[in-house]
C-alpha cells in the first residue's frame, strides 16, 4: 500500500536520519522552501523498511 499509515515509524527524510517529529517537520519544511514537489521518506512498517514519496500539494 502507498502512503503513510498509522503505526509507520519515519526513520529518514530526504536520506537524512531523523529521531524526532521536530526533525521530520524541519526537513519537510526545508524541502518545501527549496521548491521541491515531494520528499522521500524511509519508514519502518511492521518491522520492515519501506520507501514512501510524500508529495506536497
Amino acid at each position: 500500500e502507498n502512503g503513510l499509515r498509522k503505526g509507520d515509524i519515519i526513520t529518514d527524510v530526504a536520506q537524512k536520519p531523523v529521531n524526532t517529529v521536530k526533525e521530520v517537520a524541519e526537513l519537510v519544511s526545508s524541502a518545501k522552501s527549496e521548491g521541491r514537489q515531494s520528499v522521500l521518506l524511509l519508514v519502518r512498517r511492521e518491522g520492515q523498511p519501506r520507501f514512501i514519496v510524500l508529495k506536497f500539494n
